[in-house]
């Protein structure tokens, strides 16, 4: 869930994240958005239309920390038949 403050930017009020906790209900904990130890889930879906010259579209998506990834959202997949695509990055 994303919780927003609205702060003062010059010449205009925006709303900007400032925390972002986990959708399940029953777990609600904080996903550390900090330098250092990563640990970050992206589960989204999009639609619309993209061009060399732009384009436009709608996103839906969900914010899950790492535990319930883990412990609900990965074992529920893998019961589908999903197999997941693990690989290793460095820079």
């Amino acid at each position: 869930m994303r919780h927003t403050e609205e702060k003062l930017i010059p010449a205009r009020i925006s709303k900007v994240t400032t925390k972002i906790t986990c959708d399940f209900p029953d777990c609600n904990r904080e996903i550390s958005q900090q330098q250092g130890d990563l640990k970050e889930v992206t589960i989204k879906y999009e639609t619309g239309y993209r061009y060399p010259e732009g384009g436009s579209g709608h996103t839906h998506s969900i914010d899950v920390c790492h535990k319930c990834f883990l412990d609900k959202v990965a074992p529920w997949f893998k019961s589908q038949g999903v197999h997941f695509i693990e690989s290793d990055w460095d820079f």
